[in-house]
């Protein structure tokens, strides 16, 4: 569950189990690289196959581009923040499955988009491992 809301699911998981930082840094960064991996490939195969279906739908259609809102803020999201910005917005902001999805969509070197997704991952991982372990800290003085 920690790969398809990870800005949830992370910190909470770590305080629950009341993981040192180490740990916590590692549960995270596993949890992020296998969903950056799974949907990576998943976004990749459901543009393969939505393209196929619209060519097999209509063999002679020309594609001319849709300007509705959602592709203009799309765009605008690609334009303006680029790989980096989706890769280190996916994991607080977007989710990993939306990140995926735009960096496939919109930049096309996978290993590119796998390391940059991967180190906008780890960044989040640190953050909310050293967050977790201190909350846990802070629990276990009370208790003492």
């Amino acid at each position: 569950m920690a790969t398809i809301k990870f800005a949830i699911l992370v910190p909470v998981y770590i305080v629950k189990e009341e993981l040192p930082f180490g740990q916590g840094f590692l549960f995270g960064l596993a949890s992020g690289i296998t969903g950056i991996l799974f949907f990576m490939y998943l976004s990749t195969g459901i543009l393969m196959a939505w393209k196929a279906f619209l060519r097999k739908i209509w063999p002679n259609r020309k594609s001319k581009p849709s300007f509705s809102k959602r592709n203009r803020n799309l765009i605008g999201l690609k334009s303006k923040l680029g790989l980096w910005g989706i890769a280190f917005l996916s994991p607080l902001l977007l989710s990993l499955p939306l990140g995926c999805f735009l960096a496939v969509r919109y930049f096309k070197n996978r290993w590119r988009i796998f390391w940059t997704m991967s180190l906008g991952v780890a960044f989040w991982s640190a953050i909310y491992a050293g967050f977790g372990a201190s909350i846990v800290n802070i629990i276990n003085s009370i208790r003492a």
